[in-house]
């Protein structure tokens, strides 16, 4: 007779943690763009001041980095989640409200503690227990909801075209609010909670979700034990990693904050500025599925480096952009450059560094991250402020794009040296 096999439960985690991410994709990265756009029109502020805002959040988040992680070791992915995402809707409710700079201060820092907290670090950790050979897959599929809030970027600036900015963010607060409930009773901290293995392997080898005549064999993690915050914190390829990881998002940082109004200057309308995003985060779909197959079957550093060599490009051609054909050549060479690299740097810090400490680790790591992330925005805007273009403050991080591409050639694997 024919039976239901179980799904393994890591998969239903690895849904409810792509949900979040799409959220994080509106909230914390693709959407501001939109809104940065449309308050500066209301309110005359110059771009150096709205990357204050940005930067003020960044702050918040290198300096609560290692608090988050600790918090995720010790409160599991689950309440950190309902934690952060409510904190995130009170902030779309504050910004619905804002009515000066400071006020627009307030409400990003409030966003920034939520999507710190209930955001990233902790949907990795979890999924960094949960999955072990297919662990670049699983990220690469959660990080795809990054895309799809990318796409929805079309919906948002046509929600604040005909019904503007302040009800547009307390939509999508409210949305925020009715998805937390639900994804928090599919979240789970670890397969060991629930007397599982990661992958669904089981003792005898058979991967739960197959029969049990399979012949699935479980291939077991050849690295040594996992490596204590101070092991890494004393290794090589924590502190290249992290600026690696720095100078990689320092370009997207920049892009979050300043690429619709960038596009905007040049003469492109808002929607169309809004498509452009929509091609990259949707191209990058494709990507995101690449890299977590290939970062799982070859050298992670390899793959980083050739996506962001894709950036690299990306960056340049975006400096130079004068016309929504160049943005949109712009927007198929960033969508590998972005796309592909995020799973794959993040897989390689768990293969490097373990399982057991990895949140704690990964938000040591935000300090130096989230330092150069809120750097992007800043000397973006004030060049702009300073040269009446964007062209040079992209071409500076283009080119830094390509040194963040060799240096990760240099990683080493930071368990073995540190433990021989």
């Amino acid at each position: 007779m024919f039976r239901i096999q179980k799904i393994f439960y890591g998969y239903w985690v690895l849904f409810a943690g792509t949900m979040v991410m799409m959220l994080l994709g509106i909230a914390g990265l693709h959407g501001l763009g939109v809104f940065f756009s449309a308050l500066q029109r209301d309110y005359n502020w110059s771009s150096g001041l709205l990357s204050g805002a940005f930067a003020l959040s960044r702050a918040e988040s290198s300096f609560l980095g290692p608090i988050e992680g600790f918090l995720v070791d010790k409160f599991g992915t689950r309440k950190m989640v309902i934690l952060g995402m409510s904190i995130m809707v009170f902030g779309f409710l504050l910004l619905s409200t804002v009515d000066g700079i400071t006020d627009f201060y307030i409400a990003l820092v409030v966003i920034a503690l939520g999507t710190g907290l209930g955001g990233f670090l902790p949907i990795m950790a979890a999924l960094t227990n949960w999955f072990n050979r297919f662990r670049a897959r699983a990220m690469a599929l959660a990080t795809l909801g990054v895309n799809v809030g990318g796409l929805l970027v079309v919906v948002l600036t046509w929600s604040v075209d005909n019904y503007g900015w302040r009800t547009s963010a307390i939509g999508f607060g409210v949305l925020v609010l009715v998805l937390i409930l639900p994804i928090g009773k599919i979240l789970r901290n670890q397969p060991e909670d629930m007397g599982l293995k990661p992958d669904g392997d089981i003792e005898n080898g058979v991967s739960s979700g197959d029969d049990i005549n399979s012949s699935v064999q479980n291939v077991p993690d050849t690295q040594p034990g996992d490596m204590t915050v101070n092991e890494a914190l004393r290794s090589q390829a924590f502190w290249l990693l992290s600026l690696v990881h720095g100078i990689a998002v320092m370009g997207l940082s920049a892009l979050a904050v300043h690429q619709i109004e960038r596009m905007v200057v040049a003469g492109v309308s808002l929607q169309m500025a809004g498509l452009v995003v929509s091609i990259y985060t949707g191209l990058g779909i494709f990507f995101r599925l690449l890299s977590g197959y290939v970062a799982d079957k070859f050298d992670k550093r390899y793959v980083i480096a050739i996506f962001l060599l894709f950036q690299t490009a990306a960056l340049f051609v975006f400096a130079q952009g004068e016309t929504i054909t160049m943005f949109v050549v712009f927007g198929l060479l960033f969508a590998p450059g972005w796309s592909g690299r995020g799973a794959a740097l993040t897989a390689l810090r768990g293969e490097l560094f373990g399982r057991k400490r990895f949140a704690s680790i990964t938000g040591m790591s935000m300090v130096i991250t989230n330092s150069l992330a809120l750097i992007g925005p800043i000397f973006t805007g004030v060049m702009y402020d300073a040269t009446d273009s964007y062209g040079p403050p992209f071409l500076v991080l283009s080119g830094l794009s390509l040194v963040a591409a060799v240096m990760v050639l240099f990683v080493r694997n930071a368990r073995l040296r540190t433990r021989n």
